[in-house]
């Protein structure tokens, strides 16, 4: 079974980005020991810290079951959890996260939800 997961990053190389001025997240998806980039989902929400500018951001990884970011606040970590995704800040280059996750490391498959 895959489990999709995004995170924010301006270049796909760090996760360096808020999750309130995010411009997009790199999509990736886990499957057994594997993960593979699926895509690039560029974000052209508003930067606005309102739930209404939240949503939007979360309705680009609805698919998602976890999100990576650099920060993320506390309203807008509710709002990510609230729609069944779980929420790590992760300021570390993205290869470094990759390879947690596929060690095993890092894990987001259950039904608890991780505290930002």
């Amino acid at each position: 079974m895959s489990i999709r997961f995004a995170l924010a990053s301006s270049s796909g190389i760090t996760i360096d980005e808020h999750f309130g001025t995010a411009a997009a997240f790199y999509i990736y998806d886990k499957e057994d020991e594997t993960v593979n980039f699926r895509e690039k989902r560029v974000c052209r929400c508003s930067t606005e810290h309102s739930q209404e500018s939240f949503d939007r951001k979360i309705e680009v990884i609805t698919d998602c079951k976890a999100l990576f970011v650099f920060k993320i606040g506390q309203y807008a970590a509710q709002r990510v959890l609230e729609k069944g995704i779980r929420v790590f800040e992760a300021p570390y280059l993205v290869d470094t996260v990759l390879r947690q996750i596929e060690l095993g490391r890092i894990e987001f498959e259950s039904d608890k939800k991780a505290e930002a």
